[in-house]
């Protein structure tokens, strides 16, 4: 099926500046507004249709449909809305315009994207455990996308501070309340529930938030086994009985940690230990 970077079935081929082009304004209660010119004149009712994008070879399963109303009479703008119930599942949507039933769809290419309202970060409910995420951004060759995260409790990096003998990150609870027995808890990638893990002190910084600090010797201790390398997944557990929470960075403009927040790889004897964002924007290190 679809990549970012093939045609799916039943998609029109246009060149991309004859393509629609979707603004977009993320409301601070997670509302998408969409306005959406160079839309062809439509035969029937047009609508966005928002695809959660499948893995190479996979059906799509998953779709959210979002009418689209004329801007004002001759005017040849539209506007739709996506609300924020029910949240979109966790991943990458595409997004193509609908313009009646016997025409292909027409892949969306971005305008411009107001994302002030990503800061509030969650459903409409702020007291509820469960975040959602949504934050359109331009996939690599040049089309409208959205990526989205819905979370039981998380905990939003901040600043990380690394030096040749560990790291410091700064986190923010959200979702998930602290109480006694807080840590951070590194947790050795396939080493199952009760698999290696390393934990830190959560200490508050006197602003609402949280620091902990990881020295990596503790991870290197561990030896990679027979693997080249071995990754440790970063996580909060907010009270001493409470399931933990990943750490990651949900709640900023930024699409795609992994190429943009580059940390600096530490060597101990043979060993290189270097924090990263996985391709899901969690915060991991890998002992290579």
């Amino acid at each position: 099926m679809t990549t970012a970077t093939e045609t799916a079935p039943g998609t029109s081929d246009l060149p991309k500046d004859r393509l629609p082009r979707v603004d977009c304004l993320l409301a601070a209660d997670g509302r998408l507004a969409f306005g959406v010119a160079r839309l062809p004149e439509p035969d029937g009712d047009p609508a966005l249709l928002v695809v959660l994008r499948p893995k190479k070879g996979d059906p799509e399963t998953e779709t959210r449909t979002v009418p689209l109303a004329r801007d004002a009479e001759g005017d040849s703008g539209w506007r739709g809305v996506l609300d924020a119930e029910p949240p979109l599942p966790e991943g990458r949507w595409d997004v193509y315009a609908l313009t009646g039933p016997d025409r292909p769809r027409l892949r969306a290419v971005p305008g411009l994207r107001d994302l002030r309202g990503l800061a509030a970060g969650t459903r409409p409910d702020p007291e509820g455990p469960e975040v959602a995420v949504r934050l359109p951004y331009a996939t690599k060759d040049a089309y409208f996308a959205l990526r989205s995260w819905v979370r039981q409790g998380h905990a939003e990096a901040g600043d990380v501070r690394v030096d040749g003998e560990g790291m410091t990150a700064a986190v923010r609870l959200v979702g998930v309340a602290h109480g006694a027995g807080a840590a951070a808890l590194l947790k050795l990638r396939g080493g199952g529930k009760d698999g290696p893990a390393v934990e830190a002190e959560l200490r508050a910084d006197g602003a609402g938030g949280f620091t902990f600090t990881v020295p990596y010797e503790p991870l290197v201790a561990q030896g990679t086994g027979d693997a080249d390398e071995v990754f440790w997944d970063v996580f909060v557990r907010p009270a001493r009985k409470a399931p933990r929470v990943r750490v990651g960075r949900l709640l900023d403009d930024v699409a795609d940690k992994k190429p943009v927040f580059v940390y600096p790889p530490a060597r101990i004897g043979t060993t290189t230990v270097q924090p990263y964002y996985t391709v899901d924007n969690d915060l991991a290190v890998r002992v290579r």
